[in-house]
């Protein structure tokens, strides 16, 4: 190389820009130095690879070369691996070897990375026996890659079958075949592979723990995660964020906070662990908080940060949240993703807001299937059955097939309303029609179907002809219909299975006893709350949050610790005796005690829902109370007071515009729905 070659070779290898590489590459041009082979290369590898890499401009160099070589070749091969065009690399392969050149051990990874990237994998398939046929099988990096490429396709088994036929497994090999596990979701065998891989004294790098602590996190394995961060400490922001992950799946929330708030540096990623940690551990207060932070912090939240928010509010029945979300994400511009748009009906319709559900639903331009089943869902929690199978019926004309999660929701739109032929009809027609094979869940739908259509004999025809053992769901919808319909021989005998497989399920001992208090079996009744205490289980007592003025109360039935005790039982008093005078009489059957009428009237008025009321009714404003009773309804199976709700009291009861509250215990009304 001459002096000037080498004085350009060293401005090259400084080369921060494109428009500094195009004045460099003129200089080569004049000086006739573009044909020393070495600076030819270094200005193809920047236009082609770098980081300032243009595409088009590295091909206008590499086809004024008459006689590339392989590692020219290879470089525009790597670029256009990692293009938006990956299948470009094949074809310049191809032509590689039209033109006599033969490729090296750099040549197939470029190749089998692009090849991950393409479906179907029949491409990947001829590079492999090419790789065999040039000889270069037994290359660590090539063999690795090929352990990638299988993996990222979801072979496993072939990408082990690479994998044990490496005769020296580097870290390269080890961390791509646990990260390939990790990825397909075989996590026990991830860290079945990194304990082995340390029997070999193979030692780990932060990216195969970054891997490890994945698995850990979806197994519940703390004791392995743990071990890893005593091992590196708190690296940089991916690997802390794995940490946290770990930790926040694991249950260790107040930790993996500690590490959140000891990073220097948060990107949305990290924001995004700790805000959907706290939605999985239930902590929706501490997850709002910590999104409205971010938000202050003028971090723009990603669709993944959103969606958890949206979803904590649903779980937790918080819509003032999720109205707040919902306002965010339209003033800020957030893009209105299908996921979002799903998440938000979703929201609405278990808050009680179904209209504004509906409302989200036709304005988004585009639906998947979720977004039809969030909305089929929706209507069939609030009765609205004909509304969801009509919807249903567009959702066919619209060309979107539907899945498992759509019959559910279908089937019990139909249990809400008794539609026992048209649930055989749906039922039948998913294999039908669609090719959808019924799970536990569909069969579980089609027995409280039939059994609150009190066709109990057809209910437990079809659990024996089940192809699956019937799980506790489906002996627990029988339960329940036995219990309605008063047939104690099939409740002894469905409570019977589901305490075989649930022993210590409270509800199961709790519908069996109504079951013989509407019987009059009150000796029965007896045996099983002795049962019951012989066997430490205790019946948790039902219990209603309010939400007054921003602030969540909860109320138990018959607790008079609370703050302001004295007045929630005087207004409770005067609210039953209003109730009254315009005509209500309570309907004490559903009390399954052997006392007296009055004694039932009175643990009917204590209920915790009226208990929630009336301390909201304390609240209010003079004059407000009045106005509100002549709006109350009263549930007809377990005498919860609800503004305008179904039929039945559901897993949640909303009084709109006024206050919220909802069951947290199943089987914990009077009236014994289960769950």
């Amino acid at each position: 190389m001459s002096h000037n070659s080498r004085n350009l070779y060293k401005l090259l290898q400084t080369c921060e820009s494109l428009n500094t590489l195009k004045q460099l590459h003129a200089v080569a041009v004049t000086t006739s130095l573009s044909s020393d082979p070495f600076i030819l290369a270094k200005i193809l590898a920047l236009s082609a690879t770098s980081a300032f890499s243009d595409l088009s401009y590295a091909q206008q160099i590499f086809l004024r070369i008459e006689n590339p070589k392989t590692h020219e070749w290879n470089c525009m091969i790597r670029a256009f691996s990692a293009s938006s065009t990956p299948q470009t690399a094949l074809s310049t392969y191809t032509q590689m070897l039209i033109s006599g050149e033969s490729p090296d051990n750099f040549t197939f990874p470029f190749l089998l990375r692009s090849c991950s990237r393409l479906q179907p994998p029949r491409s990947g398939e001829l590079v492999h026996v090419h790789v065999i046929k040039c000889g270069f099988d037994g290359d660590a990096y090539v063999q690795s890659s090929l352990i990638h490429m299988y993996a990222k396709w979801g072979r496993i088994l072939c990408a082990h079958k690479v994998f044990d036929d490496i005769t020296a497994k580097n870290i390269v090999a080890w961390t791509t075949m646990i990260n390939g596990y990790v990825r397909a979701g075989g996590f026990e065998e991830a860290i079945r592979l990194f304990k082995v891989m340390g029997s070999e004294n193979v030692k780990p790098d932060e990216v195969v723990l970054t891997s490890v602590l994945g698995a850990c996190a979806n197994l519940g394995d703390l004791e392995l995660g743990r071990w890893i961060h005593g091992l590196l400490g708190e690296k940089d922001v991916v690997f802390s964020t794995a940490l946290v992950d770990m930790y926040a799946k694991c249950g260790s929330i107040d930790v993996a906070r500690e590490l959140f708030d000891r990073m220097p540096q948060k990107d949305v990623i990290l924001w995004t662990v700790m805000i959907s940690g706290y939605v999985r551990c239930n902590c929706f207060r501490e997850a709002f908080n910590l999104f409205r932070e971010m938000c202050s912090e003028n971090l723009m939240p990603d669709e993944g940060i959103i969606v958890n928010v949206i979803s904590g509010c649903a779980r937790s029945g918080d819509i003032d949240i999720g109205k707040w979300t919902h306002h965010y994400i339209e003033v800020n511009g957030a893009d209105y993703s299908v996921m979002i748009g799903t998440a938000l009906i979703d929201m609405y319709a278990k808050c009680g807001e179904i209209d504004v559900a509906s409302r989200i639903f036709l304005r988004m331009q585009e639906k998947n299937v979720c977004s039809w089943n969030a909305m089929i869902g929706g209507l069939a929690m609030h009765g609205e059955a004909y509304s969801a199978l009509d919807l249903f019926d567009q959702m066919q004309r619209s060309g979107t097939q539907p899945d498992e999660i759509t019959f559910i929701g279908i089937l019990t739109a139909c249990s809400q309303v008794g539609l026992v032929g048209k649930g055989w009809h749906y039922f039948n027609c998913m294999s039908q029609a669609h090719g959808i094979n019924p799970k536990l869940e569909h069969y579980a739908c089609m027995v409280d179907l039939l059994g609150r259509s009190g066709l109990l004999s057809e209910a437990e025809e079809l659990i024996n002809n089940m192809p699956m053992e019937p799980d506790a769901v489906v002996w627990g919808a029988l339960l329940n219909a036995s219990r309605i319909h008063g047939n104690v021989e099939l409740a002894e005998k469905a409570a019977e299975l589901l305490l075989e497989m649930e022993p210590h399920n409270h509800g199961v001992y709790v519908l069996l006893s109504n079951t013989y208090g509407s019987a009059k079996r009150w000796d029965d009744v007896d045996n099983v709350r002795k049962l019951m205490k012989s066997r430490g289980i205790t019946k948790t007592r039902g219990c209603s949050s309010i939400k007054v003025n921003g602030i969540v109360h909860d109320f138990v039935v018959g607790d008079r610790s609370p703050v302001r005790a004295k007045e929630i039982y005087e207004k409770l008093d005067s609210l039953v005796k209003d109730l009254g005078l315009m005509g209500y009489v309570a309907k004490t059957s559903n009390v399954l005690f052997d006392i007296e009428e009055e004694e039932k009237e009175y643990q009917l008025s204590h209920h915790s829902e009226k208990l929630a009321i009336s301390f909201g009714l304390i609240s209010t404003s003079p004059g407000a109370p009045l106005n509100i009773v002549k709006n109350l309804r009263i549930c007809e199976d377990c005498h919860c007071f609800a503004k305008l709700a179904s039929k039945n009291c559901g897993r949640r009861i909303i009084i709109r515009d006024l206050y919220r509250f909802h069951h947290f215990e199943r089987g914990s009304c009077t009236c014994g729905d289960y769950w």
